[in-house]
């Protein structure tokens, strides 16, 4: 129930790496989504109401699995599938590993090789900030993973445990830029056939994500990173 398309909205400049660099400084002439409005629609169109039919009974499966497994099952599992996620994520991205590769990271036993190295310091990254995110989720209410704060700290904690050679991308020019861990992106990029919104824009892009998938917790007008501030937040309130 908490599988949302945040993909979209495109936040950060790392989804992929290599391929974002080359595109920072050499905006595609399509079109610049700079209006909330463009995202449109948020959900399907379920005239007939058998999509919500579906989400209740996969929600109700879910359930019952989770209940028919034990505790320890449960935990063995989601190790596995934190790995099966870095694999696949990974491998989207073109960055081709093996699960053994991983096992090994995982175990902190890396490969000589610095290319490799790398890649498995990538996937050890993304399997740690995964339970750390887990961990988070048990402990706050629900409708906090719509808000900006927590996708910067999901961002934060992924990058914050690379090399400063996995945080930096190239643009069309040669000139390379740094990620910030936890910050939102500052640049205008593409990737292929994707245009993504207008960075001065992403703040009304994950304010109306935030007022339109919890519209309770985050009515609209008010700021989606405002409704639970940390003093110790290292992330901006206004995004």
């Amino acid at each position: 129930s908490r599988i949302i398309p945040l993909r979209r909205l495109f936040l950060f400049n790392t989804f992929n790496r290599d391929e974002i660099g080359k595109q920072i400084g050499k905006m595609s002439p399509r079109k610049l989504f700079d209006q909330p409005s463009d995202m449109e629609p948020l959900l399907p169109e379920d005239r007939d109401g058998k999509l919500a039919v579906l989400a209740l009974e996969l929600i109700r499966k879910a359930e019952r699995l989770r209940e028919c497994l034990h505790p320890l099952t449960r935990t063995t599992v989601s190790e596995l599938v934190r790995s099966m996620n870095s694999y696949y994520s990974n491998l989207i991205e073109g960055h081709r590993t093996t699960p053994r590769d991983i096992e090994a990271a995982l175990r902190q036993d890396f490969a000589s090789d610095e290319t490799q190295r790398a890649l498995q310091m990538q996937h050890l990254a993304h399997v740690e900030a995964q339970a750390a995110m887990e961990q988070r989720l048990a402990q706050m209410a629900g409708a906090e993973i719509c808000s900006a704060d927590f996708w910067c700290r999901i961002h934060r904690e992924f990058y914050q445990g690379l090399p400063a050679s996995l945080r930096t991308v190239s643009d069309a020019t040669g000139e390379a830029h740094t990620i910030d861990a936890g910050r939102m992106r500052r640049q205008e990029v593409s990737v292929g056939r994707h245009v993504a919104p207008a960075a001065a824009k992403l703040g009304e892009f994950t304010q109306r994500f935030a007022e339109f998938y919890f519209p309770k917790w985050y009515p609209a007008g008010t700021e989606a990173t405002d409704q639970s501030p940390e003093e110790d937040s290292p992330f901006p309130q206004a995004l």
